[in-house]
């Protein structure tokens, strides 16, 4: 969501664009109000779709015990099952989390607004 980081400035938050590749070493979910996370849907969703290993990876490297997250996925053709593996995730780790998406690669730009508009609510 190339967008994404835009839309959240735009309405006043402070935002920090991390990679996974290679992977934060210094990161403190504890040190942000909120956190927004994104994953894309492996192949067309098709088998039900998942998170990647790096992504499983980078959250289980988190202390998320009551941070607030909102979470998106975006898929080409089904979303599948990726939105409610990436919540259970989160979930088990402790996170709070208030909203999750799934979005369109194919038209971005429809329902783009949803998660800056979420976060203006529930973050802020």
């Amino acid at each position: 969501m190339p967008r994404m980081k835009r839309l959240l400035g735009d309405r006043g938050f402070e935002v920090d664009e991390v990679m996974l590749d290679p992977p934060p070493t210094d990161l403190d979910a504890e040190d942000y109000d909120g956190l927004v996370l994104g994953v894309p849907v492996p192949g067309l969703g098709l088998r039900g779709g998942g998170l990647s290993p790096r992504m499983v990876r980078f959250v289980e490297s988190l202390d998320l015990e009551d941070v607030r997250v909102v979470l998106f996925c975006v898929y080409v053709l089904r979303p599948g099952d990726t939105l409610q593996a990436f919540r259970e995730l989160l979930e088990a780790r402790g996170a709070n989390v208030l909203v999750g998406r799934e979005l369109s690669a194919l038209s971005p730009e429809r329902d783009e607004h949803v998660i800056p508009a979420e976060c203006m609510v529930r973050i802020r």
